[in-house]
């Protein structure tokens, strides 16, 4: 069963559910641009997790390799909807730069 998630309104799709990514991901989706993406599996068959950039990937792995209150996401987080996520997702894996944690 999918976990409960809220809601964003996206201008482009409408209310959907909510997903956090890195703040590098969401200004390169509308020129088709991709910067890696890097999520861990979810929990679920959705694959609506955590996502974030190769540079802040790079960032994590200098800093422990996990995020917690001290090692934070480099620029803050951005929220997605859901079908922009999967957008995302998939410009990078068509750019063979998609890593699954």
């Amino acid at each position: 069963m999918s976990e409960a998630r809220d809601l964003c309104e996206c201008e482009m799709h409408g209310a959907q559910r909510e997903t956090f990514v890195c703040a590098h991901i969401p200004p390169r989706i509308d020129h088709g641009v991709d910067c890696g993406f890097v999520c861990y599996p979810g929990p679920d068959d959705d694959g609506l997790t955590d996502a974030w950039c190769f540079d802040c990937e790079v960032f994590l792995n200098a800093n422990g390799g996990e995020w917690t209150d001290e090692v934070k996401v480099p620029d803050g987080l951005s929220i997605l909807c859901a079908q922009c996520y999967l957008r995302a997702r998939k410009i990078a894996d068509e750019h063979s730069r998609l890593r699954v944690n």
